[in-house]
């Protein structure tokens, strides 16, 4: 199924029409989800594919994949000895958002929670229904709907937090030697292929 979507529809997927909170929440399509089909596209792709998801970047996380599984069982086994009902679903939840932005940024975040928490909330403005879609030339139903208010609100927020993460990233790095985070990856990349600043 991913090779059908990467290979034979990428295109297809590449040329929908992104939603108004999703155009709010993606710098306007300039991120790797709903970019355009096009040069920037290609570019940003190329990106993913033979930077980002590697195999031999894959690997290279896998002391932190077993870092915060160890750290998953250690938190069950300590709660279960206690005959405490544990939430599982939350438990792995937040293993797997640790995993990922200790991948990303190579070290959990000051601000992680409240990042965590935007970003659950623009996921749901993006996925969820918005009257503006259906009448996009409308300025009545623009002005009362209050999704893209809302997405505006969550993308200045988010876009808060993470310029405080690129900040606390480059200067945690200054003359760090550890494995490259794929925020490190990305910052590398956009300096040789020429890719334009800002947004990462």
């Amino acid at each position: 199924m991913a090779r059908e979507i990467m290979k034979v529809h990428d295109a297809t997927f590449a040329t929908r029409n992104p939603t108004v909170t999703v155009k709010i929440l993606s710098y306007n399509g300039k991120d790797i989800a709903f970019a355009p089909y096009g040069d920037y596209w290609r570019q940003v792709r190329k990106i993913c594919i033979l930077e980002l998801l590697s195999l031999k970047r894959v690997q290279s996380f896998r002391s932190i994949r077993e870092e915060e599984t160890a750290n998953l069982v250690e938190s069950i086994s300590s709660l279960s000895g206690d005959g405490k009902l544990i939430n599982l679903s939350d438990k792995i939840f937040s293993t797997i958002n640790d995993l990922s932005v200790r991948a990303v940024v190579g070290d959990k975040c000051k601000n992680q929670d409240i990042f965590l928490r935007e970003l659950q909330k623009g996921f749901g403005l993006a996925s969820g229904f918005n009257l503006v879609d259906l009448f996009p030339s409308s300025y009545l139903v623009s002005l009362i709907s209050r999704a893209a208010r809302e997405a505006t609100r969550c993308h200045q927020e988010l876009d808060r937090l993470l310029d405080d993460m690129i900040e606390e990233h480059s200067n945690r790095k200054a003359g760090a030697d550890e494995v490259e985070d794929l925020l490190g990856v990305v910052n590398a990349f956009q300096g040789r292929a020429g890719l334009p600043g800002g947004r990462v």
